[in-house]
């Protein structure tokens, strides 16, 4: 597999973002050693956005370097996709840490890590995007730990979309979510 095809199914399956040596040598050698980032005039990525205009990114390569660049002619905001994948494993970290937070029956400090997490990852993740279907998963059972139901049911929301983007109306996750949802709005 290729290098993002592999980090990709990693985040879905396992939830980090690999950068072990073989990767990061991988990504360094950039298109043409089969890693790094998608081939010049690929297609918009359908879960990123600008940090500008919030318009959708398209992967591309200048000189070897990996960018993801604003579709909008208007905009034409570009940022790499190591400072992209630099973003995203901090959200996760904080994530990791939320979710301790909350094994540790500690939801308060969980909520505030999730709510700044939620809001970096705002800037550059449309709500379609798996990582945003986990922070507002976890936001809901740190809410519903707390008593909460009202706001964990709107998180619930959140992950619904991301959830429903991902895997299809049809879905066993996305039953599965539902199905959580209607036992916070029975609970509420």
């Amino acid at each position: 597999m290729v290098l993002c095809e592999r980090r990709r199914l990693l985040q879905e399956q396992y939830h980090f973002l690999c950068i072990c040596q073989a990767c990061s040598l991988e990504q360094e050698e950039g298109p043409e050693g089969g890693g790094g980032g998608a081939a010049t005039g690929a297609g918009p990525d359908t879960h990123l956005q600008c940090g500008k205009c919030k318009g959708p990114l398209k992967q591309c390569s200048v000189d070897g370097a990996g960018w993801c660049v604003c579709v909008r002619s208007s905009c034409g905001h570009r940022v790499s996709r190591s400072e992209l994948d630099l973003r995203l494993q901090e959200v996760r970290v904080q994530l990791e840490q939320a979710v301790d937070l909350l094994e540790t029956d500690r939801p308060d400090q969980s909520v505030r890590l999730l709510q700044r997490a939620v809001s970096q990852a705002g800037v550059f993740l449309k709500e379609t995007h798996s990582l945003q279907g986990q922070l507002a998963d976890a936001m809901a059972r740190a809410y519903s730990t707390m008593g909460e139901w009202q706001g964990a049911a709107s998180q619930l929301e959140r992950s619904v979309v991301a959830i429903s983007s991902q895997y299809g109306e049809d879905s066993i996750e996305l039953g599965r979510q539902l199905f959580k949802l209607a036992q916070l709005h029975f609970n509420g």
